[in-house]
């Protein structure tokens, strides 16, 4: 998921996959068999995600030959927040219901997402709404909303997203899908 992930950001400019990636990380934590294993595929979901969005970052071993050592470790940090997400998701989730699951984890998922903007070592790369900013007809509304709510708007696509397959495979009905 996390590779798929960072071919939303340069040079890949997927913005499509970006939704794709968090239903993948989804479906991960919810397979999990618990919340220490959720975390753990965090991590390197997360790890991958950063990585591979701030691969570009490896070019400064001109100037330092440890440069790429700080990249991975940087990743890494990053990588903290989506397993703090898959930990805490997996946690609070119920089983018996998809919805409040996904509310849960687009709860925690934007949570989390602040919270790694703030304090001492906010580390505001790689977040999920700066993957569609090279798109202004998906983000016109960041005036009013700002990231976060692009953020959202990501994490709702993807719950769209898993409506739609759960709807291909009959997991759910029509009427299940109408309010």
């Amino acid at each position: 998921g996390g590779i798929i992930g960072c071919l939303a950001w340069e040079p890949g400019n997927a913005w499509f996959l970006t939704p794709v990636s968090v239903w993948i990380f989804f479906k991960l934590v919810h397979n999990a068999t618990s919340a220490t294993n959720a975390a753990g595929r965090g991590l390197i979901f997360g790890w991958f995600l950063f990585y591979g969005s701030l691969f570009w970052l490896n070019s400064l071993h001109k100037f330092h030959s440890l440069a790429p050592l700080g990249v991975v470790l940087l990743a890494l940090y990053g990588g903290i927040y989506p397993s703090l997400t898959g930990f805490l998701a997996h946690k609070f989730s119920n089983s018996n219901s998809r919805v409040s699951n996904w509310i849960i984890f687009i709860s925690i998922w934007l949570l989390t997402e602040w919270v790694r903007t703030l304090g001492r070592l906010a580390f505001p790369l790689v977040q999920l709404g700066h993957s569609w900013t090279h798109r202004p007809d998906l983000i016109q509304h960041a005036s009013l909303l700002g990231e976060l709510g692009i953020t959202l708007q990501v994490l709702l696509v993807a719950w769209l997203f898993e409506c739609c397959v759960s709807f291909l495979r009959g997991a759910v009905s029509y009427t299940h899908l109408t309010l």
